[in-house]
């Protein structure tokens, strides 16, 4: 039947898909496509000669092991389905990542339940770790006033990028969930892949532009309502934004 109708369209055929191929940013499609034109050239060189090209088809067998080991690996970055069900609502909670660089930083970290409260920060010294509060609500204090955080906050992120002492001191009472994250482990992480560097700035820049603009809001609230200076928004230094007091 192959000798009927030739081989010569095997070779068109899979130089179509690689052609096809190179035309997608999409890495899917690009290999998806390189691998159904390597699997082409396969079969070419198995019914065009007179013996097969043993060869030339070990070699390209070799290619697609390559290319469906690197394909593999990008769907599951790509999918949320790999991600541990206990670790969902982080992961929605920290926008702007995707699962594979998601479960990387959690592999950098832990998740924990507070078991006794949990003093992330202290008022004027080095932290040496940066938290994700992902339930409950942490305490911050800050020159003799206490206010609260609330949970999908990061908690010392201004330390962690700039380096330098935190402002506020923020606890987690027992029962808060949290991913604590060593400092020194994630920076060095971070300086070795840049691309996982950049995508936690992004969500790093989210969190702090969102408690920004809770802190406008609650500023011009303020004012309008002449609430006194002492319940005035606090800048603290977990988030790097003025946040309101509790209230007594």
């Amino acid at each position: 039947m192959v000798e009927t109708i030739g081989t010569g369209w095997m070779v068109h055929v899979a130089m179509l898909g690689y052609v096809l191929g190179f035309l997608f940013r999409d890495q899917v499609l690009l290999r998806s496509l390189a691998l159904t034109g390597t699997s082409f050239y396969i079969a070419y060189y198995y019914f065009h000669p007179a013996e097969p090209l043993w060869d030339a088809i070990y070699a390209s067998v070799a290619i697609i092991t390559a290319n469906l080991i690197g394909l593999g690996r990008i769907l599951y970055s790509r999918y949320v389905l790999f991600i541990p069900k206990n670790q969902r609502s982080v992961f929605r909670a920290m926008k702007g990542l995707q699962p594979g660089e998601f479960r990387q930083l959690m592999r950098l970290g832990e998740m924990k339940i507070a078991d006794r409260s949990v003093e992330m920060t202290i008022e004027g010294e080095q932290p040496d770790s940066l938290y994700f509060v992902a339930e409950g609500a942490a305490v911050a204090g800050k020159e003799g006033r206490e206010f609260n955080v609330p949970k999908n906050m990061f908690i010392g992120e201004v330390s962690f990028f700039l380096n330098r002492p935190a402002s506020a001191s923020v606890t987690l009472p027992a029962g808060g969930l949290y991913i604590r994250w060593t400092t020194s482990r994630l920076r060095a992480a971070l300086r070795r892949d840049p691309m996982l560097a950049r995508a936690f700035e992004v969500v790093v820049s989210r969190d702090m532009a969102a408690k920004f603009a809770d802190s406008v809001h609650i500023d011009a609230l303020g004012l309008a309502m002449d609430v006194p200076l002492a319940h005035a928004p606090a800048r603290h230094e977990a988030t790097g934004a003025m946040t309101r007091p509790a209230l007594s």
